[in-house]
């Protein structure tokens, strides 16, 4: 029986081994504005860094409120992304959005260095891409500080990996028993 398992273990490993892996790369946003506002919050990028999908998040403080920001220009008004809106070709650029389209009142934008695949970006503070702009009249808030960083999302191969191995533990233990 026990045979039985480890050889059921090593077909999954070598299936999952030989599949690509594709899952969305999760990260943790913070940016700090010349106002003493904050935002904190999430950005989704596709696997790889290549493309920023979503963001969740709120911005807080000085004259704002609180403002929650849920959506990504680019991906929400399905124009080409990820974009190098600069014409510098180290970043990439995107604007967070607050409401929903058509509706929505502020934004901000950033910008960030990416890499080679897979590369964790690293936020771009370059006033001219980092800001906080309302658009009904309000002004420019320029971001001052803040950082990108990861937060794992367990791929699904990992997973059923891991839920094989527990199983197979069980049944082990279970035939000990008997």
């Amino acid at each position: 029986m026990l045979r039985k398992i480890l050889g059921s273990m090593a077909v999954a490993v070598a299936a999952f081994a030989s599949a690509p892996a594709q899952a969305e790369v999760v990260t943790n946003i913070h940016l700090d504005f010349s106002s003493g506002a904050t935002f904190n919050g999430t950005l989704t990028f596709s696997d790889g860094y290549g493309r920023l999908l979503d963001t969740a998040g709120t911005l807080s403080g000085s004259l704002y409120g609180t403002q929650v920001f849920s959506w990504t220009w680019w991906e929400g008004t399905h124009q080409p992304n990820p974009r190098d809106y600069d014409g510098v070709a180290s970043t990439y650029e995107d604007i967070l959005m607050n409401g929903s389209e058509p509706s929505w009142n502020s934004f901000i934008g950033i910008s960030w260095f990416h890499g080679a695949a897979g590369d964790l970006p690293v936020l771009n503070l370059n006033p001219a891409n980092a800001y906080w702009k309302s658009y009904n009249g309000g002004g420019t808030d320029v971001i001052v500080d803040g950082f990108i960083g990861a937060r794992g999302v367990p791929e699904p191969g990992s997973l059923a990996l891991s839920a094989l191995g527990l199983m197979a533990l069980g049944a082990a233990a279970r035939r000990r028993r008997a």
